[in-house]
């Protein structure tokens, strides 16, 4: 199940890639570049993703590498099939080089005004009210 959930998270990854901010009609030469991520790795993946988009990289796609096995039990064999490698594939106008594009800062939270004070009255014995 967490297999399946990564991998429906990259290819949503990969399709809202797919838009891009810039201007049609433009000329730009773009380097690429790809990078190989583990299974034994997946864990770091949203770190990497975020430092590759903070040196201007954009991700296009990424495409999974399978492996197979045949397992024996008995008189039976099943195929086991698994996800073996990860391989993502950036794009960046050439010339950026590796320079850290900083975030934008997030304004400041304003703090919610104090409530007003209110007037305790003193309550008279013999008039008070019940509800």
């Amino acid at each position: 199940m967490k297999k399946i959930a990564i991998i429906i998270s990259l290819i949503a990854m990969s399709l809202i890639s797919c838009t891009s901010n810039r201007p049609t009609g433009e000329n730009i030469a773009w380097e690429y570049k790809i990078l190989k991520v583990k299974k034994s790795e997946a864990a770091k993946t949203t770190e990497m993703l975020n430092e590759m988009s903070s040196k201007g990289w954009e991700l296009v796609t990424s495409y999974s590498q399978i492996g197979t096995s045949i397992v024996k039990s008995g008189y039976s064999e099943r195929i086991h099939v698994q996800t073996t490698i990860v391989s993502y594939v950036f794009k960046r106008p050439q010339g950026m080089e590796d320079r850290v594009v900083e975030p934008a800062p997030v304004p400041e939270p304003e703090a919610a005004p104090a409530p007003a004070p209110t007037e305790e009255k003193p309550v008279e014995k013999g008039t008070e009210k019940t509800v």
